[in-house]
């Protein structure tokens, strides 16, 4: 692999054969290997259906797509959405609606292979997250001895039959569907935090708090947010342990709280603050270590 024009071998391929030599390198526009991958794709996959003129119609559209956002599925395949260059600097966030055009693309980083391009609402993608959602909630943990995902996890199934059948009765299939998709690629900031204390099986706690953590967005100088968060244990509906973020109510940003994947054992620290206190916390213990 080389870094520049190029990425791989067979890149001089798919690129657009033109004369670059007198150039200037800040008006040249061109397409890099990836981008032409996909838009071959897309021309084979609508000349099969009988469609090239309609690939043809939307050639200005397919040729301002930019990457938006990336994931990792396993170790090989990357999901990765592309939009027009306009809706990545838009305010707007709302891209479920009909309004905003976008999709999705399963990349082979490997060998430089188009899987599968999806649409914004497309079924077989819903169906494939539903089949596999561990792998796309957490496409890059080796072993999660805790999964969440709806394929293990009966509490966060029910919640997601719920929230389907909510927007199946409000919007439709279809409009379901994007909106349920919307969340994808999970950025890595948005990573399910792996720990028994968030697995709704063990625990109850508030809904809100694994989307919060997973985030890094507790936000202590909110006066919604409470400076101690109770866990319960679903077999004895005690409390099991109390977390206690104290420490960061005068923050000013949000601060970051770190799950031991297997031990009983919590770091706090704020999240943009480099010269940041850092609490350690043991459940069930009678006081907490600062640094």
């Amino acid at each position: 692999m080389n870094i520049g024009y190029n990425l791989y071998d067979d890149d001089a391929l798919h690129l657009d054969h033109y004369d670059r030599i007198n150039a200037s390198k800040m008006s040249e526009k061109f397409f890099t290997g990836f981008k032409q991958r996909v838009l071959s794709f897309l021309y084979r996959e609508m000349k099969s259906k009988g469609k090239a003129a309609a690939f043809l119609h939307q050639r200005e559209f397919f040729d301002s797509l930019r990457m938006a956002k990336i994931q990792m599925l396993g170790s090989y395949l990357i999901l990765i959405r592309l939009m027009p260059a306009h809706y990545i600097t838009a305010r707007t966030t709302d891209y479920t609606t009909q309004n905003y055009n976008y999709m999705f693309v399963i990349f082979d980083w490997r060998i430089g292979e188009v899987h599968k391009v999806y649409s914004k609402g497309s079924k077989e993608l819903f169906d494939l997250y539903e089949r596999n959602n561990e792998l796309f909630k957490n496409g890059t943990v080796i072993d999660n001895h805790f999964p969440t995902s709806i394929e293990y996890c009966s509490v966060t199934r029910a919640t997601h039959e719920k929230t389907k059948a909510s927007f199946l009765a409000a919007r439709g299939e279809e409009e379901m569907r994007r909106r349920m998709l919307f969340m994808l690629p999970y950025p890595a900031p948005q990573y399910p935090a792996v720990t028994p204390y968030l697995d709704p099986l063990m625990f109850s706690f508030d809904e809100k708090s694994p989307g919060i953590f997973e985030r890094a967005k507790l936000e202590t100088n909110n006066t919604n947010t409470p400076t101690q968060m109770r866990f319960h244990s679903t077999r004895t509906n005690k409390c099991a342990f109390v977390l206690n973020v104290e420490a960061f109510k005068q923050s000013t940003g949000p601060i970051v709280v770190l799950f031991h994947p297997t031990d009983p054992f919590i770091i706090i620290f704020e999240k943009n603050q480099t010269d940041s206190s850092v609490t350690f916390q043991i459940p069930n213990h009678s006081s907490t270590l600062q640094l």
